[in-house]
């Protein structure tokens, strides 16, 4: 165990004794991982503020009077980000970019049986946090709710068909330990979802332990923040680091999205329009519209293209105008 810090310093030829890693983050203080040990309430030099640490993060430490200190932030392999939300009281930063951990393998969305669920959601989760070196899992928990289960899953499954899905209860150990499979060793993963899915009590279940505090769901269906600040924590029985984070409410992305992600055969298709700036919409000699229309692409798959392209137009059109305003 040595949250791959070996790994990292090997490849880009670093002195194995001054890198850290960041396992903890609240506030302006971080735990770090270093040397075989764990220094607590570590801080970060002036010239580096608080929201360019931070968990997942390979920093350089330095020990000046005993006292450790974070003096640069190395090179990310990646970044898990969405938007920040003003009104998110599990996290302290405000900037319009949150990000949430970095460096990591393996990316958990955790959808809840029992709450509200939108195929508009599930589309921002997967639009704002997969990734090329980023493997996505769409997890749906709370799965003794089997009839609001089985609803979720069709749905999904009716517009993205090729999307694997987990279904998982937390009260069922075969179902554990058939999770635990989609870790991979010494893999990082991250968990992420809206309050009250259940991320604190899985958490617990891969861990063996209780060391997490959960909460009940409230009454309208929306859980109590249970996490208050992101960890990673080393999982010796899966011999993986795991990332917990605290629930959040808003979700959309800050940085570009790839509408392949979600609509590559829209995408293949669009190279085949007669109009380079083809909308799709109403121009003639639309390859998307033809293969609507001799049945190659569902209409349901087509009209979510058409509200995820115009969702993702409004919030470039309202970033833009924002990034104007504080010229």
């Amino acid at each position: 165990m040595d949250y791959g810090i070996r790994e990292y310093s090997n490849k880009n030829d670093l002195d194995i004794n001054k890198v850290g890693r960041v396992i903890v983050k609240y506030g302006h203080y971080y735990d770090i991982y270093l040397n075989n040990n764990i220094y607590r309430k570590v801080i970060a030099v002036n010239q580096i503020s608080s929201v360019q640490v931070f968990v997942g993060d390979f920093v350089h430490v330095v020990n000046l009077d005993d006292e450790h200190y974070i003096v640069e932030v190395l090179k990310r392999r990646n970044v898990v980000s969405k938007e920040a939300s003003t009104t998110m009281k599990s996290y302290h930063d405000k900037s319009k970019e949150q990000i949430l951990a970095t460096n990591v393998d393996n990316v958990f969305i955790l959808i809840a049986a029992d709450q509200k669920f939108t195929i508009g959601k599930l589309e921002r989760y997967i639009l704002t946090f997969k990734k090329k070196d980023i493997h996505l899992n769409i997890v749906i928990t709370k799965a003794d709710y089997r009839d609001k289960t089985e609803s979720i899953r069709k749905e999904i499954n009716k517009f993205y068909p090729e999307l694997n899905i987990f279904l998982l209860s937390n009260f069922n150990a075969d179902n554990i330990e058939d999770f635990k499979q989609l870790i991979q060793k010494n893999s990082i993963s991250i968990l992420l979802g809206a309050s009250g899915v259940g991320k604190s009590t899985l958490f617990n279940n891969l861990f063996n332990q209780d060391n997490q505090h959960t909460q009940s769901v409230r009454t309208d269906g929306k859980g109590k923040h249970t996490t208050t600040h992101t960890q990673m924590l080393y999982n010796d029985l899966l011999n993986a680091y795991i990332i917990d984070t605290p629930g959040f409410k808003t979700i959309n992305a800050i940085h570009s999205v790839d509408e392949s992600i979600l609509f590559s055969d829209i995408m293949k298709l669009s190279k085949y329009c007669k109009f380079r700036d083809c909308t799709h919409s109403h121009e003639p000699g639309c390859a998307v519209k033809k293969a609507i229309n001799e049945g190659d692409i569902s209409e349901d798959y087509y009209e979510r293209y058409l509200e995820n392209k115009r969702i993702i137009d409004g919030q470039i059109r309202h970033q833009k105008q924002k990034e104007r305003k504080h010229k």
